[in-house]
């Protein structure tokens, strides 16, 4: 019986190490989420930790705002600049629709910013993300990226890949008439007595807020709690993330 006993302790302890071994690998693996919004795009990045003269790959999706639909075409340039040390990188045709996929090595440690510079045949907008971190080394900069990961236990999961061929899109949170917040009446979920909305935490993350709302009229409605100005909220497409639940 103690045998026994003292064979089940083992395989225990080491079932736990591989498990553990496990977490770590995936933490060791997390990435950068950044995302910015210009006047005419949303930018979501996933990028590998800055650390100096180690290579880092930022894949980028690019999405108009008016459509909520992806980038097709174009050329854009990604400098990284820390204190005043520039490295550029310059794409004329996306890796995928929407997907540029871009490879940098930091040549300086410091903070500063990444701007994409993009060139459609119509326009050239610049999209600057600040507080940009180079580290030292790579152990830093993983814990870093570890420690800014987003995520949430109740978190739907929605690929831009797939948002862009539905009628899908998101809107910032505003006040109408410098008194309420007003949403549109397609964003409001009722369940079981209740009302809610899909917040955005990343352009490919969303969670379901419980709101206080009352109907504004048969279009939309007054959100008095649940939803802060500035949040960015589901405006049209919330059955996907029904379905993907």
């Amino acid at each position: 019986m103690k045998l026994l006993n003292i064979i089940i302790l083992i395989v225990s302890l080491f079932t736990t190490d591989i498990f553990a071994q496990n977490a770590s690998r995936t933490e060791q693996q997390r990435k950068l989420q950044l995302t910015e919004y210009s006047d005419h795009f949303e930018i979501f990045a996933e990028v590998m930790p800055f650390s100096i003269n180690t290579q880092s790959d930022i894949l980028a999706h690019f999405t108009y705002l008016d459509s909520f639909k992806p980038l097709e075409r174009g050329e854009i340039t990604l400098h990284l600049n820390i204190d005043g040390s520039v490295v550029s990188q310059k794409l004329l045709v996306p890796t995928k629709i929407g997907i540029y996929k871009f490879s940098m090595t930091p040549i300086k440690a410091g903070t500063g910013t990444l701007t994409f510079e993009i060139k459609t045949k119509d326009k050239i907008e610049k999209v600057v993300i600040t507080n940009i971190t180079v580290f030292n080394n790579k152990r830093e900069a993983q814990l870093d990226a570890n420690n800014k990961f987003i995520k949430h236990s109740k978190g739907i999961i929605y690929y831009k890949e797939r948002s862009w061929n539905v009628n899908f899109s998101t809107a910032k949170a505003e006040i109408k008439n410098g008194k309420y917040i007003v949403v549109p009446q397609q964003a409001v979920i009722k369940q079981n007595g209740k009302m809610y909305v899909f917040l955005q935490l990343h352009p490919e993350l969303f969670i379901k807020q419980e709101i206080e709302a009352t109907m504004k009229d048969q279009n939309s409605y007054i959100v008095y709690k649940g939803l802060q100005k500035g949040e960015r909220y589901v405006n049209k497409g919330v059955i996907y993330l029904l379905k993907n639940r």
